[in-house]
């Protein structure tokens, strides 16, 4: 049998000394206190420190992950506000662009004079078409030439009849 090792203690004596450390219970996460650091050793105590650090990185990751979620939410809701208010504002555009060109053709503006027609509410829309009719019946740019003198016709069968010498 070998000698015993320094410390009076056999093998034997070792393992079961080592099988009680194994057996005892994990301290819990607070802070070591002085008993704890006996047991887990230096090696023990640097493991701890390092799984504290992982821990605290890793809540700090979450954290980081959930606030950019919110943001992205926000970036969301704030995105689809926008469009909302594009559509709104695109749909408003396109209602006085067909105003004008009811109120244009009925006001006997040519078709392709309306884009000319200015105007936001239907009174300076209606008011800018029959200026802007009037002052090309002056110049003989109506429907009816200016060269005959008449009036302009108020609808196509007017027109065809009076341009075969009909009406």
């Amino acid at each position: 049998m070998p000698p015993d090792p320094p410390g009076g203690q056999s093998e034997s004596g070792d393992q079961g000394q080592q099988q009680q450390q194994n057996t005892t219970t994990t301290p819990p996460v607070g802070s070591p206190r002085g008993d704890d650091q006996q047991q887990l050793g230096e090696a023990g105590m640097r493991a701890l420190e390092r799984e504290r650090d992982a821990r605290k990185e890793a809540e700090r990751k979450l954290k980081e992950a959930q606030e950019a979620s919110e943001r992205e939410k926000l970036s969301e809701k704030q995105r689809l506000e926008k469009e909302r208010d594009d559509a709104k504002a695109e749909a408003a555009k396109e209602k006085v662009e067909a105003m004008r060109f009811r109120i244009g053709l009925k006001a006997g503006v040519p078709v392709d004079h309306l884009d000319r027609i200015r105007g936001e509410t239907e009174e300076d829309i209606k008011a800018d078409a029959e200026e802007y009719a009037k002052s090309l019946g002056q110049q003989g740019g109506g429907m009816g030439g200016g060269a005959r003198g008449t009036e302009a016709p108020k609808d196509m069968n007017a027109l065809i009849r009076q341009s075969a010498g009909r009406g």
